[in-house]
């Protein structure tokens, strides 16, 4: 073995290489890149598995391991799946009451019913082909196989959103204040800066 080949070794099995390569992975999952998170997931693997040793099994062990994996990553797809068809039953729960009264129209002329039962039918369209499994195979195929690190990402995702939601409920008049109190060292009403202009110079 060559001195090049001996210290990648070294890096790739070394204790600070696979966290570092999981949270690669991790960020990459985020961003919804996943090619790359698939990659910096072998990565992690690999390197797991020389720094701890797991080079040696039975196919007995690596079979019980990849079928507890496997169910680990169907649940994991269910789950995520529940909540993607959730969320886009939200949202076009949100668009249909002006849908529907764009659709019958406004009487005005400025959304004709005609426009609006289109603009009705391609909302309904989208939601039936993003809502139907076929056509996002791809999708719950990756939730199956990544689902340690696509569920961690998507857990770390919805702690984001309850510190969000927990700040909006009960610390918002205490940011108020503070925002407030900033602004008031400003020498123009924020709410009408023109009308501050105007009695600036009528004065």
């Amino acid at each position: 073995m060559d001195a090049a080949t001996a210290f990648l070794l070294g890096v790739l099995f070394s204790w600070y290489f696979w966290p570092i390569a999981f949270l690669v992975a991790l960020a990459f999952e985020s961003f919804e890149r996943n090619g790359f998170a698939v990659l910096a997931s072998i990565l992690a693997f690999i390197g797991i598995s020389g720094f701890f040793d797991v080079g040696e099994f039975s196919w007995y062990t690596l079979g019980i391991g990849a079928a507890v994996y496997i169910v680990g990553g169907f649940l994991h797809a269910i789950w995520r799946w529940y909540r993607y068809v959730d969320r886009k039953v939200e949202e076009l729960a949100e668009q249909l009451p002006k849908l529907k009264k764009d659709a019958v129209g406004d009487g005005q002329g400025a959304v004709t019913s005609d426009l609006g039962r289109d603009r009705l039918e391609i909302a309904v369209n989208t939601h039936k082909e993003r809502t139907n499994y076929r056509n996002r195979l791809d999708t719950i195929s990756y939730w199956v196989i990544m689902w340690p690190i696509s569920g961690l990402a998507h857990l770390f995702g919805d702690i984001v959103k309850l510190v969000q939601k927990a700040i909006s409920t009960f610390f918002s008049s205490l940011f108020d204040r503070i925002t407030n109190k900033a602004n008031a060292k400003l020498d123009i009403d924020l709410n009408n800066p023109h009308g501050t202009i105007e009695e600036d110079v009528s004065v």
